[in-house]
């Protein structure tokens, strides 16, 4: 996450840059134009967390008790905490919304009179 994302934050801001002069424009404050952009990322973190999480209960304990068994060890059960997952899923999600956010503070260096004068 933390590679790509501001990579593509990167891109993003590079294509819209016309429209996101335009709204700065328009009255929009740079922190307002952030957040919207950092929201952007939600759903598809969201959807990602939720399906990592799912995977990761359900495939834990038969892919380390088949690991284990290789090894030796026949008998071995592995309690996955639900809980756990699901706070590691909110980390990975508020991660990806912060790091989103830090990715697009590029977006005060857009100004409308840099667009009008090009």
């Amino acid at each position: 996450i933390a590679l790509i994302l501001p990579m593509t934050v990167k891109s993003i801001l590079t294509k819209r840059r016309r429209e996101l002069g335009a709204l700065k424009a328009g009255g929009y404050t740079t922190k307002e134009l952030v957040f919207q952009l950092g929201i952007s990322f939600l759903p598809a973190a969201l959807l990602g967390a939720v399906i990592g999480c799912v995977s990761g209960a359900r495939l834990v304990s038969p892919v380390l008790s088949a690991a284990f068994g290789t090894m030796g060890v026949k008998s071995a059960a592995f309690a996955v905490s639900p809980i756990l997952i699901g706070m590691i899923g909110i980390v990975i999600t508020l991660a990806t919304f912060g790091i989103a956010m830090l990715s697009a503070v590029r977006i005060r260096h857009i100004s409308a009179y840099e667009l009008l004068s090009e």
